[in-house]
């Protein structure tokens, strides 16, 4: 495979995987003052 298609994969999966850890950080803080069903739509965004 040709090396630019390397980086692009690296940088979806780099990406997805920040998105997934702020989504984990989210939900652990039951008072951030955010709307469940707000983080509950990020996830669900995430993981599609």
């Amino acid at each position: 495979m040709d090396p630019r298609t390397w980086v692009l994969i690296g940088g979806v999966l780099v990406l997805l995987g920040a998105a997934t850890g702020v989504v984990r950080l989210l939900k652990s803080r039951a008072d951030s003052g955010l709307d469940p069903a707000i983080l509950e739509t990020f996830r669900l965004r995430v993981r599609a």
